[in-house]
This record gives structure tokens, sequence and C-alpha cells, in this order.
């Protein structure tokens, strides 16, 4: 059996045929309306994301196309670390300055390996979860 005629337990073929076979502009446009909102989200509920979107003269409200979010600045995993260890020393909890959500509706901390340095921190929410076994449904 081939992807393309596998069928899931219930005999549909795609997971999710709305999203998956919408037509490129609504992709888009609803791509573009998730990265409007995330921005927005990550900018009222983390401190850290906030100061860095101020220090690159970056308001949510400036992004409002997929062309505007390559404005956003970008954050690797020195600065991430950093960040965690700011986050410890200031609040006495690594996930403090990057988490978004409140800390009553993070489920899970996840973590990265850390092989190449201490490990990489992210909180997770119950809708994160919900969106990632979506994401990983489709995937499959």
């Amino acid at each position: 059996m081939t992807a393309m005629t596998a069928m899931t337990a219930s005999g549909r073929r795609l997971w999710n045929e709305r999203i998956e076979t919408m037509p490129r502009e609504q992709l888009r446009e609803l791509q573009r309306d998730r990265v409007v909102r995330q921005v927005a989200y990550n900018y009222a509920g983390s401190l850290h994301y906030r100061e860095k979107m101020d220090a690159a003269g970056i308001r949510p409200e400036d992004i409002r196309s997929l062309d505007d979010y390559t404005h956003v600045p970008l954050m690797d995993k020195d600065e991430h670390r950093r960040v965690q260890e700011r986050s410890l020393a200031e609040f006495g909890s690594p996930t403090a300055l990057l988490a978004c959500a409140p800390p009553e509706r993070i489920v899970r901390i996840s973590a990265t390996s850390g092989t190449t340095g201490m490990p990489t921190l992210y909180t997770v929410t119950a809708h994160d979860v919900g969106v990632v076994n979506e994401m990983h449904a489709r995937e499959y």
C-alpha cells in the first residue's frame, strides 16, 4: 500500500482533510493569521520575548503579513540557555522568562537532550499537546 492509498482506521485517506486539501491562498491566510496571533501571544506572555521585540523596535501590531514576520528576531540555543540562567537567577525558575502561558496552564516541561550544552527547556500547555498531536497525525 502506498502513502497515497493508505487509509486511516476510519477509512479516511487523510487525517484532516479540510486542512490538508486547503487551497494554497487560503492556507497562506491561515498561516498569516496564526503567525500574527502567535507573535502577539508571545509578546503579551513572555518578558523575554517582549524585551527582545522591544529592543528590535517591533510591536505585535507591526506583524500583519508573513513578510513582516521576517523582522521578528530569532533566538538560538546559546541565547536560550543564557535566558534560562537569567530566569533561574532572577525568578528561581529556568522557564519564568520564556514561558508565554501562565504557570497554572503549563502541563509539561520538555527539554532537549543537551548533547552540546545545557538542555534547553520548553513549557507545554494542554493546547500545545493537542497541536503537536494534530501535527504528528497529519505527518504520518
